[in-house]
């Protein structure tokens, strides 16, 4: 399996200037392990932390002023740290959320309040793969309650074989990393 590489450590800044209210469409954070530990059964773990003061500091660094935190698989359905990195940030941020199964309805309301927008699932193998059909049917139900979308995260040869199951949601959906 591809480990990811971890943040750069000294970013050039770029000559490009974004315009104001520019956001980061897709990030994370990692940890830091000892106040959000990872996940028991992770498909991967970072190579370093990338805690909520370092993605602050590089969207300084880039001048983006907004993000959207995507849950990653290292922390689970735990979704402390980018809710800590979304309160922090002063209304800037929102976040994707992995979902746990047994979530009742006052975690997914608790979620919501943290500033979460949508409910991300993956479909890619080497992160285990699509989920349970009727896990997916049902979160995807619950969380349109809520107005959120939700995010899909497939191995781009994949996406057509799913051409039914995306034109049947009844959400809007964003297929992330294909940017």
């Amino acid at each position: 399996m591809k480990i990811p590489k971890p943040p750069v450590a000294n970013p050039t800044k770029p000559r490009y200037v974004p315009p104001p209210g520019a956001c980061d469409a897709h990030c994370h954070v990692f940890g830091p392990p000892e106040q959000f530990p990872y996940a028991e059964g992770r498909p991967y773990t970072p190579s370093e932390p990338a805690p909520k003061a370092r993605l602050a500091a590089l969207h300084r660094h880039l001048g983006l002023s907004r993000a959207v935190i995507v849950q990653a698989t290292p922390h689970g359905t735990d979704n402390a740290a980018m809710l800590d990195a979304i309160a922090a940030s002063g209304g800037a941020y929102r976040g994707v959320a992995l979902v746990a199964g047994d979530i009742d309805d006052r975690g997914l309301q608790a979620l919501h309040d943290g500033g979460v927008r949508a409910a991300r699932f993956n479909f890619v193998k080497h992160l285990g793969g699509a989920p349970d059909p009727a896990y997916f049917e049902r979160t995807v139900q619950r969380v349109q309650a809520l107005g959120w979308h939700v995010e899909l995260h497939f191995d781009a040869q994949d996406i057509g074989a799913c051409a039914d199951m995306l034109n049947a949601l009844p959400v809007p959906f964003v297929i992330d990393h294909m940017g």
